[in-house]
């Protein structure tokens, strides 16, 4: 029986081998081929550029291959020359992306030999795909150390456009010296040098030096200098600093410290592209190249942990913005008012040591969030003042003061986990779950229509409580400033080197994540098997950004088969594929609700969710009259865009061009347009290729052409044109799954006579005009702005059956704009159902387990928030004192008469059998134009000082010896365990 079946699975591999040697050698015929026409297509474009050549050395002005003028001030021979480097790059670029892809091995190896043929020869093709690490980079000891620039801030605002309620990017920079005068020199020079880019101000703490460095410093220009009376220690030299300070921001710097170029502006923009944040730390590295934090652990014992020491600071697990329990006072940035309002560094910690975890926990307890941000980059002399020796100098109150951490906030730690528990959980341990995010390449949201959607799912994800690893299949390279993109938004790249395929890194952690994102049909078709391989319990989510098999169907309907087109038996088996793909997910994403009725009828057994997009509006823009020009605006790698302005050029600008101003053009703009798109160029067409600042020709144009032929999915580009108050002119395809109404909307024509008609008639009627652009920003804001979009979001979880962040959710539900701004408190800490539904599941772990909520007075007449519990003012309540038996009040955390009231009337008025939670609901930081303010929880009441943390400032007054009372630490605001709530109940028999 062994024998038959040895030669059974010996005839079975003979036929496997026998067939890949086929497909061997069917490859190889391919290849040889291609290589028999090359010389052909060289010999024409060799053409092409040679008669070009010709024309650019005869009269000046001769009109050149596509209709370009060579002026007196322009070198022919050099732009012929930089033509045909086009022509040649673009033709190598291609050759070999179709060569790779019939080689017949898996996508792993794919990707293997796309590296080294990057990482060798990249540099000679201009590709940014290809770059093994960004440019520039510093040494430090042995290890490059990649530096970004602040293009990346830009990027990362794209979709959603900066917020309007910017404070003034200032920085109070704060450095606490005791002699060392040496590094404090150092640290100086490093930040005349590397922190130009931001306004600042420098002041140097001396706390009593007995070197040179008063000498030195107090005749210093460009720092204030400050000495200490008497030796304060640490933590008093910075709150002297402090008190001096005038910036929006207070940034805390150890002299022995080097900072690296942009690390300061990429901590205030921690602060602009992460919502809610009140603190934001460095990466920390040592000299040697190693790193040395990457943001810390604290411990259930109150010990810490420098998470990521002695790793590589390259490592993909240490760059990316995170929550962390806290971050080393070595450099960290907090907005001023705050810092005051909290009193500083908490001298209960003098000298110092542990009083930058305890600012931590103390934001924390606000709903605010301590941030790790990587691209902030610092080089850190560890020990230099203070030494390393535990057991001596001021190095030994790190012990005593770690004792004093975990008694004071030994409520919130009992949740921190065990020291050395699994720390690559715990270092995320503000989220709720972990999703992994598919895609071929690294977003460009601000190249294509597809990034923005991509990078904008996964923003959405994160809000809602995730923390999202995202993989760029095809090359798992690094790709500034677009990876940086991501880091700077908290989300992690998993690249080459480190990780050099999908399944190695799924061998390690594929049994952590929740769910699985995939872009695009090539991805799910090649890892869907491996996925459920190595993470079987996770949800797979196929986000189809339009059905491939519908867009080559009309391709086919225009009879343009060329290199796009498929025979019919190719194009049934391509539809059949496509759709058992999105059969076998647990949920397909689509953008078109026209395709989502389709795949419904279809495929009615697949779960299907319509997500148009998230694009915030952009504003209305210069008005009709200052506005010129038509602009098309598109990714050229995706062909119907191609189609679409040769269309436009070709077909509709003959016509319409004579019936506008002759100094009226038409843009087409875009990435990668191909060398067939640049000859379009004319006297009043442009074809500029990638544009930097996309928003500012969009505000310059009058009106949007988007004549697109044959396609899928939505259209990306109107979405983005209406956002910037541009009114469109579009096709039946254009605007099709979007419910953009004809002349309600846009204008919608499809012959070239009557696209031509509806331009010129937008271009020249203003009120047509005006009418149309009110219409389309009013329909952004309704269908694609965040909160729509992160409501959308949700659904999409819920209907894979995953959780969301508590917060997020009421936010997404619309009863207050929780992500309208990424400044100041989470807007659930103002809404009282949120307060309210936090204390019920806190409490008794149910929405809707109390019978009674008792408000502060102020806002006791807004009871449209508890629909069917009854709803009392604390005076009512005093009058009246219900027999209750589960209460929620609802205290002003700020403190003052008021909760001294509060705690009186407990002690005297619970129903006996009650069970009570008071919820301190803490103020509110808020950002706006004038800065920063801390405000009262329900009013705008200015708050001078914030009494955290609460259970310790306010606990002695609601003792009651009477009754069972408990600090309960809440985490479904936030996602991190804060103690906001004191549970009063009767006493047990055995209490």
């Amino acid at each position: 029986d062994e024998r038959v079946r040895a030669l059974a699975e010996f005839k079975r591999l003979n036929q496997e081998l026998s067939k890949k040697h086929d497909v061997l050698v069917k490859t190889n015929n391919d290849l040889m081929a291609a290589r028999a026409k090359l010389p052909a297509r060289i010999e024409a474009k060799a053409s092409k550029i040679w008669t070009a050549l010709r024309q650019s050395r005869g009269t000046v002005g001769t009109p050149v291959s596509g209709g370009n003028i060579v002026s007196p001030s322009q070198d022919g021979l050099g732009r012929i020359k930089n033509r045909a480097m086009f022509y040649i790059k673009h033709e190598t670029r291609l050759a070999g992306r179709w060569a790779i892809g019939k080689l017949p091995i898996g996508p792993e190896t794919k990707v293997r030999i796309k590296n080294g043929i990057y990482q060798t020869y990249g540099r000679y093709f201009g590709n940014q795909h290809i770059s093994g690490a960004p440019a520039p980079f510093v040494i430090v000891g042995q290890q490059a150390i990649t530096v970004v620039d602040e293009r990346y801030r830009d990027i990362a605002a794209s979709a959603r456009g900066r917020p309007l309620n910017v404070p003034a990017r200032s920085v109070s920079i704060v450095i606490p010296v005791y002699n060392q005068l040496s590094f404090t020199l150092a640290c100086l020079a490093a930040l005349q040098k590397h922190t130009a880019d931001i306004d600042h101000e420098i002041i140097v703490v001396d706390d009593g030096s007995s070197d040179e460095t008063q000498a030195t410093l107090s005749q210093r220009d460009g720092i204030t200098y400050i000495r200490n009376e008497k030796n304060l220690g640490f933590i008093g030299s910075c709150n002297a600093g402090a008190d001096r300070a005038s910036k929006t921001y207070v940034c805390f710097l150890n002299n022995d410290t080097e900072v690296l170029p942009y690390w300061l502006s990429a901590l205030v923009n921690t602060f602009e592209l992460h919502e809610n944040v009140g603190l934001a730390g460095s990466k920390l590295v040592y000299p040697s190249g190693k790193l040395q934090e990457a943001g810390g652990l604290i411990w259930n014992d109150g010990s810490g942990w420098n998470w990521g020491r002695l790793k590589s600071p390259m490592d993909p697990h240490y760059c990316y913005a995170r929550k962390a329990d806290y971050c080393s006072g070595a450099s960290i940035l907090v907005p001023r008012i705050l810092f005051k309002s909290l009193g500083g560094f908490d001298p209960h910690y003098t000298p110092a040591y542990g009083e930058d975890s305890d600012l931590a926990f103390k934001i924390r307890s606000l709903g605010l969030a301590t941030i790790y941000q990587p691209l902030s980059q610092v080089v850190h002399h560890e020990g230099v003042t203070s030494g390393v020796d535990l057991n001596s100098g001021a190095k030994k109150h790190q012990v005593v003061n770690a004792q004093k951490l975990a008694a004071r906030w030994a409520p919130v730690l009992a949740h921190q986990g065990q020291p050395g528990v699994d720390g690559d959980l715990a270092c995320d341990r503000g989220t709720i779950g972990r999703i992994l995010v598919l895609d071929q390449i690294t977003p460009e949201p601000d190249r294509d229509a597809g990034s923005i959607t991509a990078l904008e799912l996964m923003r959405a994800l994160r809000d809602l409580g995730y923390k999202i690893t995202f993989v760029p299949c095809s090359n798992f390279s690094w790709l500034p400033p677009y990876t940086e993109t991501l880091a700077a938004l908290g989300i992690e790249s998993v690249l080459f080197p480190l990780v050099r395929s999908l399944e190695q890194h799924l061998g390690s952690y594929g049994k952590s994540y929740d769910a699985v994102v995939m872009f695009r049909p090539q991805t799910c078709y090649a890892y869907r098997d491996l996925l459920r391989k190595h993470a079987p319990q996770a949800r797979i989510i196929y986000h189809s950004s339009d059905l491939h098999f519908l867009r080559d169907e009309r391709l086919q309907q225009l009879n343009q088969s060329g290199t796009h087109g498929r025979t019919s038996d190719e194009h049934a088996k391509a539809r059949k594929q496509e759709l058992d793909l999105i059969a076998s997910v647990d949920v397909c994403i689509v953008h078109s609700s026209a395709e989502k009725a389709l795949l419904e009828d279809l495929r009615p057994a697949s779960k299907v969710i319509c997500f148009p997009w998230i694009y915030e509006p952009r504003g209305e823009g210069p008005a009709f009259a200052d506005r010129h020009d038509l602009i098309f605006l598109g990714g050229y790698g995706h062909p119907p865009n191609v189609d679409a302005a040769q269309h436009f050029i070709r077909d509709i600008w003959p016509i319409v061009s004579g019936r506008l101003p002759a100094d009226c053009r038409f843009t087409a703009a875009g990435s990668n347009p191909t060398p067939a798109m640049r000859d379009l160029s004319g006297p009043r067409i442009d074809v500029p290729g990638f544009v930097d600042d996309i928003g500012a020709l969009l505000f310059k144009s009058r009106v949007m052409v988007v004549p697109l032929r044959y396609g899928a999915g939505i259209k990306g580009k109107i979405i983005a044109g209406m956002a910037h108050g541009i009114p469109v002119v579009t096709t039946t395809i254009g605007a099709e799954g979007m419910g953009l109404v004809n002349e309600e909307h846009v204008l919608i024509a499809d012959t070239p006579a009557d696209f031509a008609a509806a331009v010129e008639r937008l271009y020249n009627d203003e009120a047509l005009w005006q009418r149309l652009r009110s219409a389309g920003l009013d329909w952004v804001g309704r269908t694609t702005s965040r909160g729509s979009g992160l409501k959308i979001v949700e659904g999409l979880l819920r209907l894979a059956n995953l959780p969301v962040c508590h917060s997020s959710s009421l936010a997404a539900m619309g009863a207050r704009p929780g992500f309208s701004t990424a400044f100041g408190s989470p807007a659930t800490l103002s809404d009282p159902r949120s307060l309210i539904e936090a204390a019920e599941k806190t409490a008794w772990g149910q929405v809707g387990g109390a019978d009674l909520i008792v408000t502060p007075d102020s806002i006791a007449q807004a009871t449209g928030f508890a629909t069917g519990r009854a709803v009392e003012g604390l005076t009512a309540f005093e009058d009246s004192k219900p027999n209750a038996k589960a209460i929620v009040f609802l205290a002003d955390g700020t403190g003052g008469a008021g909760l001294s009231r509060l705690a009186s009337i407990c002690k005297t008025h619970l129903p006996a059998g009650a069970n009570a939670v008071i919820a301190f609901v803490p103020p509110r930081l808020m950002a706006g134009p004038a800065g920063y303010a801390i405000l009262a929880p329900f009013e705008d009441r200015p708050v001078e000082n914030i009494a955290a943390p609460v259970h310790e400032t306010w606990g002695p007054a609601f003792t009651m010896g009477n009754r069972d009372c408990a600090w309960l630490v809440d985490t479904s605001m936030t996602a991190f365990p804060t103690i906001a709530m004191l549970r009063a109940g009767p006493v047990m028999a055995d209490s």
